[in-house]
């Protein structure tokens, strides 16, 4: 009698045990990767940091930057005065790129700038004369094309995903209803929608975001409005598809919690999460060719994630009550921000802050802040993770 109860609670154990399987098998998609935050561990280790002052002359005075790329030691930003400028990676101004102006080979509006590596161009998009001007790095004019007016509409920046193939990060607003827009063919006249909003309202600050996509390589992720979904880019498909899932404490809203209307204001949606305790989604995602950050947000807390690629390994930041007592200044690096090359985040510190901070452990951050001045360009921070 024994026996065979034994083994009907054998067997029912193994069919629970079964049906949970199929159960978590339906919640999760294999060929999508599951970022669990309760899973990652607490980040304890102090980054690696390396500090570079950027030349300051007439030439070359920075407003707030808007944009920051990398390539072939240089060092390219736009700024908010629809300047782009170049300097080398010892931070030395070397030249401007493009030039504001009503002739025919100026801009009326620096609206945006994408870097071509392949051929070592830069592009600059002019919105109001519909026409993308091709640049050598040493600011030489080498080509004009007219686009489009009506397809680069409301977007906030550029990114060059292929030959000939614009990624642009649309504004949510009732003209641009989809998060992304890939742009391809000779004249960039062939438009593809991906990731619809869940609601339309006015201009959000994550749509305005240059954070929102992040490349590495030919590897190329981005983030949507109030998703926990992190999207990739697929060079052979040329499609953009779910990528990872971040898994918090709070579920993603839905269409359905926003009853797919419009919302006055964009702020109406964070409103809906808050009452009904749901994720806010994810924000300022960059990349390395190793680690991957961004923040994750719900109605009553915020975290910052680092996640190893290789190792599927994710790290976490302490609350901010842990690290206040240290040296603030390494801790909450991050939240400077701008964007990241191949082994480091990049973040940027208006000059004035830098100086004040009292950096005294660490003997490079003192002599950097001793020979700069309030009205200086800003210093430019590479942060080494440490695990």
């Amino acid at each position: 009698m024994k026996v065979l109860q034994l083994l009907s609670l054998s067997t029912i154990f193994v069919i629970c045990f079964a049906c949970h399987n199929n159960k978590a098998s339906k919640e999760e998609n294999k060929e999508l990767t599951y970022i669990y935050i309760d899973s990652c561990t607490t980040i304890k280790t102090r980054p690696k940091l390396r500090f570079l002052k950027l030349e300051t002359t007439r030439d070359c005075l920075i407003a707030g930057i808007k944009k920051m790329e990398f390539d072939d030691n240089k060092i390219f930003i736009k700024d908010s005065n629809e300047k782009i400028f170049v300097f080398d990676e010892q931070g030395k101004y070397l030249n401007t790129i493009g030039r504001i102006g009503p002739g025919p080979d100026e801009q009326y509006t620096i609206f945006d700038f994408f870097i071509d590596r392949k051929n070592k161009r830069i592009g600059v998009i002019d919105i109001f004369k519909s026409v993308i001007f091709s640049y050598s790095y040493t600011g030489d004019l080498l080509e004009k094309e007219k686009v489009n007016k009506n397809i680069f509409n409301n977007f906030s920046y550029s990114h060059l995903v292929g030959d000939h193939t614009l990624l642009l990060v649309k504004e949510n607003s009732m003209e641009s209803k989809y998060n992304f827009n890939l742009i391809t063919g000779k004249n960039y006249d062939n438009v593809d929608n991906f990731v619809p909003y869940l609601f339309i309202g006015e201009r959000w600050p994550q749509g305005a975001s240059s954070h929102t996509v992040t490349k590495s390589g030919e590897t190329i992720f981005m983030s949507a409005l109030i998703s926990d979904t992190i999207y990739r880019y697929d060079l052979n498909t040329k499609r953009i598809v779910p990528d990872m899932v971040v898994k918090g404490k709070c579920r993603p809203m839905t269409k359905e919690d926003v009853e797919e209307k419009t919302l006055e204001i964009a702020l109406d949606a964070l409103r809906t999460a808050k009452e009904k305790k749901l994720s806010y989604g994810l924000f300022e995602i960059v990349m390395t060719q190793k680690y991957l950050t961004f923040i994750v947000q719900d109605y009553n807390s915020l975290n910052r994630i680092i996640w190893n690629m290789e190792t599927k390994k994710g790290f976490q930041s302490q609350p901010i009550a842990e690290y206040m007592n240290k040296n603030f200044m390494f801790y909450s690096m991050l939240g400077y921000l701008v964007t990241a090359t191949d082994d480091a985040f990049v973040c940027v510190i208006p000059a004035e802050e830098f100086i004040a901070e009292n950096w005294v452990e660490s003997e490079s951050a003192r002599e950097v802040a001793k020979n700069t001045l309030e009205d200086d360009n800003p210093v430019i921070v590479f942060y080494y993770f440490v695990e």
